[in-house]
């Protein structure tokens, strides 16, 4: 278990160098709300493109390791090179690279977590999820002291360094044998992501819901940074958003872990997303900086529900021999909202302003909490993120 818990720790780390930064660095660089706002929808179309190739290649070609590897090489090139570059198309070129191969680093790692975990007694995914989190949060707050200091331009550095450690640290953890993968994926167009389709009819449904779900929280994270900045927040306060909130995440994983386990993950997917919707509307009638930072400490214990409940119940809904191809799909539901919100969020942003934008998506994400009663697993395997193959619970 040491490698993964490795892996999640140092994860977090990576994302949180940059991520919580990534509108304001981009401002930096001379992007307005809708060049910011564009930039990252062409990221995450592509994204939606990679993300069955990302799985097909963890599950069936390269395995979960090499991915890892290749995922975290990838990202440290592009934003060492990002960090030195100029010209607008040139920078978002870059920046798309980078997100591309910084994509799939949660989600494979999310695969081989649900595996492991059923294989070792007492195992938890929502143990090993707590540490991205914490690394995440801690590693927000530091640079965000740092980049008071030496200014956002020293964020790429910082984030590929850590991006190049998660690569070497990759090589440490087991890789299943992929011969089930091979097997159910053999002769099918579109290989394994038809494979997963045809053994859970029910996920059309069920990625429906995480997108909706996944509404508020993105919209949140993408832009409620850059309405800080423009309220006078410096990088310590927009650190201290993101930091906070990943540190509330902490022993909210640990709870919803338990949670899942004797409400079912139908209803630790409701509540967290009626707490989520309910948070991105409250963010919708702020103008303070300080209460919106509040604010974001419940988004942590809401995103920790949602978290458990989502990736446990791919666990449950997919045999274990696909679970990188069923957690790239999610993450590919997750890109298909970035677009969404990309091309028109930031429109909506410059044109109505924040409450407008944080409005409509605190409504979707209500209408997440009402699908998932109806489409999820309603009950949670033994432990929190146990996988059974094959079983499909309901």
């Amino acid at each position: 278990m040491t490698p993964i818990r490795l892996i999640f720790l140092v994860l977090g780390m990576a994302l949180g160098s940059y991520l919580p930064f990534s509108a304001v660095i981009q401002s930096g660089k001379g992007f307005d709300p809708i060049g910011i706002g564009m930039v990252g929808a062409v990221g995450a179309m592509l994204a939606v493109v990679a993300a069955p190739v990302w799985g097909h290649l963890g599950d069936v070609a390269l395995g979960r390791r090499r991915v890892l590897q290749l995922a975290g090489a990838g990202a440290a090139v592009a934003l060492i090179v990002y960090g030195f570059a100029g010209g607008t198309l040139v920078l978002a070129a870059l920046w798309v690279t980078a997100g591309l191969f910084a994509s799939t680093t949660n989600p494979t790692a999310d695969a081989v977590a649900v595996v492991v975990v059923r294989q070792v007694p007492g195992g938890s995914f929502a143990r090993l999820r707590v540490l991205l989190s914490f690394g995440f949060g801690a590693t927000a707050i530091a640079v965000g002291v740092l980049y008071d200091r030496a200014g956002y331009g020293a964020a790429p550095f910082v984030a590929a360094g850590a991006f190049i450690l998660l690569a070497v640290m990759a090589a440490s953890i087991g890789d299943p044998p992929r011969d089930a993968a091979m097997r159910v994926s053999a002769g099918r167009r579109g290989g394994a992501t038809s494979a997963a389709f045809a053994a859970q009819p029910r996920l059309p449904l069920v990625l429906l819901t995480f997108g909706l779900g996944m509404m508020g929280m993105i919209a949140a994270f993408s832009w409620l940074p850059l309405r800080i900045a423009e309220l006078g927040g410096s990088p310590a306060d927009v650190a201290l958003a993101a930091g906070l909130e990943s540190f509330a995440e902490v022993p909210a994983f640990i709870v919803a872990g338990l949670v899942a386990t004797r409400i079912g993950l139908r209803a630790l997917y409701a509540m967290s997303a009626v707490l989520m919707g309910a948070c991105v509307l409250t963010l919708a009638l702020l103008s303070d900086p300080a209460l919106m930072i509040a604010v974001r400490l419940l988004n942590g214990v809401a995103y920790a529900g949602i978290t458990v409940a989502s990736v446990s119940a791919l666990g449950v809904l997919l045999p274990a021999s696909l679970q990188s191809t069923g957690q790239g799909l999610s993450a590919m539901t997750g890109s298909v909202v970035s677009v969404l919100l990309g091309a028109v969020g930031g429109t909506i942003y410059q044109v109505a302003g924040d409450p407008a934008l944080f409005g409509v998506t605190g409504v979707l994400t209500l209408v997440a909490a009402v699908l998932a009663w109806f489409v999820l697993p309603a009950r949670a395997p033994a432990d929190d993120a146990r996988v059974r193959p094959g079983a499909s619970s309901g």
